[in-house]
C-alpha cells in the first residue's frame, strides 16, 4: 500500500514538472526565437571594423544569446527525461496493480522514448524484465535484464554501484532460469551475482533452493548458514525464509516447503504465518485434526499479537467452513464469536 501511495505521489510530481516545463517552452515565443536567430546571423558577420568597446558589447550579446540557447536545450532535455520517468512510473503503478499488460506497454514506450532521444533506458529495461517474469515470459525477461545490465550508466568511478546493478540483473536472470528449470544456468547466474556483490544476501536463499532441488544438501546448508551469519536484521531473515518456503510450495515441492515452514516456526515461534501455512498443508492432505491442532498451538504461541490471533482465527474459520461437517459446528460458532470480538477490539484467544 505504501508503495502504491508513493508511486501516485511521484507520478503527480512528475506531471506537475511536465506542465511547468511545457510552460517554459511555450513562453519562448516565436518573437524570442526570431531575435535569437538574428543575433546568430550577426555573429557571423565580419567584425574587424568594430572598436574595442563595440567588441565587448557584441561579446556580451553573444553570451546572452548562448545562455538563452543553452536554457532552451536544457528545457528540452528536462522535458524528455520527465516524459521518460512519467512512463516508467505509470508502468510501475500498473505493475503494483498486477496489470502486467499495461505495465509492459508503458515500459516499452519508455524504452522507445529513450531510443528516439538518446537517453539511457536501464531502469525501463529492468522493470520490463520484472513484468515479463511475472507474466511467465522468462526468455524475454532474460533479454531485458541483459539489456539493463549492458546499458548501466552509473558513474564509472563508483565501482560499487556497477557491481550492485550487475549483481541484481544476474540474480533476476538466475530466477528466470530457475523458473525454466534450467538449474545449471540458474546456479551459474546466482554464483556470478554473489561473486560481484556478496552482500546481496537474497541470492544465497534462491541458490540454496536450487541446491536442494539438485539434492546438493551440504551446499544448500552452507548458503543458509552464510545468510543467517551475515544478516543481523531478524525481520529480514523472517521475510527471506518465508519467501523461500512459499517459493518451494508454489513450485510444487510440498514436503520440502513443509520442512521450511517447520523451521520457520521453530526460529520464530511468535510469528503466525508458518502455523497457517502448515495448517493448510495438513488440510489439503486430508489431515484435518492435525491442521486444526496446529492453529490451536499457534494461538497459544503468538501471545498477545493482535494481528497474529486475527489471522489464525480467520484461518481456522476458513478451514471449518470448507469442512462443512456438523461435528465441528460448535467450534465454528465459537470462533465466529471470537472473530467478532477481535473486530470489536477485544483480543480473544483460543484454547
Amino acid at each position: 500500500m505504501k508503495s502504491k501511495q508513493f508511486c501516485r505521489l511521484a507520478i503527480r510530481s512528475v506531471c506537475d514538472c511536465l506542465d511547468s516545463v511545457h510552460g517554459d517552452i511555450q513562453s519562448m515565443s516565436s518573437k524570442d526565437k526570431h531575435i535569437l536567430s538574428e543575433q546568430q546571423e550577426e555573429s557571423e558577420n565580419d567584425d574587424h571594423h568594430l572598436n574595442e568597446q563595440q567588441q565587448r558589447e557584441k561579446q556580451g550579446k553573444q553570451q546572452a544569446t548562448d545562455l538563452k540557447l543553452l536554457k532552451n536545450d536544457c528545457i528540452h532535455v528536462s522535458l524528455r527525461l520527465l516524459e521518460y520517468w512519467s512512463l516508467v512510473l505509470f508502468g510501475y503503478s500498473c505493475e503494483l496493480e498486477k496489470n502486467l499488460k499495461a505495465a509492459m506497454s508503458f515500459y516499452q514506450k519508455a524504452i522507445d522514448h529513450c531510443k528516439n532521444h538518446r537517453l539511457n533506458a536501464m531502469v525501463a529495461y529492468y522493470h520490463m524484465g520484472v513484468a515479463m517474469y511475472e507474466y511467465d515470459r522468462h526468455y524475454d525477461a532474460i533479454h531485458m535484464f541483459k539489456m539493463a545490465k549492458s546499458v548501466c550508466n552509473h558513474p564509472k568511478d563508483i565501482k560499487i554501484l556497477h557491481e550492485y546493478w550487475d549483481s541484481l540483473c544476474l540474480f533476476k536472470i538466475g530466477r528466470c532460469f530457475h523458473k525454466l528449470n534450467e538449474l545449471d544456468r540458474a546456479l551459474s547466474s546466482y554464483g556470478r551475482a554473489i561473486t560481484l556483490f556478496p552482500s546481496l544476501y537474497v541470492v544465497y536463499l534462491h541458490r540454496r533452493d536450487v541446491f536442494s532441488v539438485m539434492n546438493r544438501y551440504e551446499e544448500a546448508e552452507k548458503d543458509l548458514e552464510c545468510l543467517l551469519r551475515h544478516v543481523k536484521n531478524m525481520d529480514l531473515i523472517m521475510t527471506l525464509l518465508t519467501e523461500q518456503a512459499d517459493s518451494e510450495y508454489s513450485m510444487g515441492y510440498y514436503d520440502r516447503a513443509h520442512k521450511s515452514y517447520i523451521d520457520l516456526m521453530r526460529r520464530f515461534p511468535h510469528y503466525y504465518y508458518p502455523y497457517t501455512a502448515i495448517a493448510y498443508h495438513f488440510f489439503h492432505n486430508n489431515q484435518t485434526h492435525e491442521a486444526l491442532g496446529v492453529l490451536d498451538h499457534g494461538m497459544m504461541r503468538v501471545g498477545s499479537d493482535h494481528e497474529g490471533i486475527k489471522q489464525l482465527v480467520s484461518c481456522k474459520i476458513d478451514l471449518l467452513l470448507q469442512l462443512g461437517d456438523e461435528r465441528y459446528q460448535t467450534q465454528l460458532t465459537r470462533y465466529l464469536c471470537i472473530q467478532k470480538s477481535i473486530q470489536q477490539g477485544v483480543l480473544a484467544r483460543g484454547d
